[in-house]
């Protein structure tokens, strides 16, 4: 199944050069975990994963043509 990955934010720094999003090949069965995995977010990152624009766990089912969207959590105020 083919995922697409946006990346936001501090996540950016994980995009290979001159790219602004990523396009994956996952299996069936596939997990937010696994396209975490594919690309290079570590299970100890913090982050929020969106998927078709709804917050995402890491053991959400993936399906074909999907949209996950990463962004790294912001703090702020007193």
């Amino acid at each position: 199944m083919r995922v697409q990955v946006l990346f936001f934010g501090e996540m950016r720094r994980l995009l290979p050069r001159g790219q602004e999003a990523v396009a994956l090949e996952l299996g069936v069965g596939a997990r937010v975990a696994d396209a975490l995995a594919a690309v290079g977010v570590l299970a100890a990152d913090e982050r929020i994963v969106g998927l078709n624009g709804a917050l995402a766990r890491d053991d959400s089912a993936l399906s074909d043509g999907d949209t996950l969207s990463l962004y790294h959590p912001m703090g702020g105020g007193r």
